[in-house]
């Protein structure tokens, strides 16, 4: 499968690699197995960057609040790219989860040839960050260009995403989140992406509703349209809205979706209570200094 693919079509995406043991978004390499081996094909990638300028699949950031969350309590002298590689992530929610670099990425691509990967370059706003990231990933590349037409890179201004397109990568504008939430001229905006020879949207389906018909007009353009729910509940809006690809946490299969949501909801409630646990930690060091 390459991206040319995927438009026409209706397919899964699991965002931050889809939920592993109840937890989302952990960007871990036991996510990605999970979910390919129940035949999804398409994954999102979050990626944050260490310490020392290297980039890790992580949402979003390498630092303590980052890592916390991740339920990795060690406060290094720095959030080291080898530090960050070496750390069991999610040991309380799950059994340890295996952390993943920008190489790893490209090794898996290479790997599984018949998967498609989205990276996720959100609070890289400005063109300098764009750039260093595209530099590191065409080192890890190397010779492997092929790999150009089953990656998309997602960024989120007209201009990063340009400088993505330019920079002889397929790029995805993300036309609408938390911080781009006023009035776009759609039709200005679709005129300067296939200019600039981009055809993918991302777009979280919850701003249907305050921008109807905004969604459609960019599939009707012939963009190929991802759009992020939390589960696969809403597929027949999403087909009816042009979306191509649903990017979703957890896929429950119909026949037994059930007896899959409690067990995702058990799963829920260890996570939730790791939470807990490191919510109480955090208060312990704040109150004692250590814990």
């Amino acid at each position: 499968m390459t991206v040319h693919e995927l438009k026409g079509k209706f397919n899964y995406c699991m965002h931050g690699l889809g939920a592993f043991a109840g937890v989302r978004q952990t960007n871990t390499k036991e996510a990605f197995l999970r979910w390919y081996k129940k035949g999804v094909k398409v994954f999102e990638f979050d990626i944050g960057k260490t310490d020392d300028s290297k980039y890790v699949a992580v949402a979003h950031t390498v630092d303590e609040k980052s890592m916390r969350r991740m339920e990795v309590f060690e406060k290094p002298d720095i959030y080291a790219y080898d530090w960050f590689m070496k750390q069991t992530l999610f040991s309380l929610s799950t059994k340890g989860l295996t952390p993943i670099s920008l190489q790893n990425i490209v090794d898996m691509l290479s790997d599984y040839k018949d998967a498609v990967f989205m990276l996720d370059l959100f609070g890289m706003f400005a063109k300098e960050q764009i750039l260093k990231f595209l530099e590191a990933l065409t080192f890890c590349i190397g010779e492997k260009k092929e790999l150009h037409e089953r990656l998309l890179i997602e960024a989120y201004t007209t201009e990063t995403v340009a400088l993505i397109s330019k920079s002889g990568y397929k790029g995805i504008y993300c036309a609408r989140y938390e911080y781009n939430t006023g009035e776009n001229d759609v039709e200005s905006v679709i005129s300067f992406l296939k200019e600039n020879d981009i055809f993918f949207i991302s777009y979280p389906f919850m701003y249907t509703e305050m921008f109807p018909g905004e969604i459609e007009k960019y599939s009707k353009s012939g963009m190929t349209v991802f759009s992020r729910t939390k589960y696969n509940n809403k597929n027949k809006k999403l087909i009816e809205s042009g979306v191509s690809v649903n990017i979703v946490s957890y896929v429950f299969e119909k026949k037994v979706c059930v007896f899959q949501y409690m067990r995702y909801m058990l799963a829920c409630t260890r996570r939730l209570l790791a939470k807990i646990y490191v919510i109480i930690k955090k208060k312990k060091r704040g109150n004692y200094g250590s814990c």
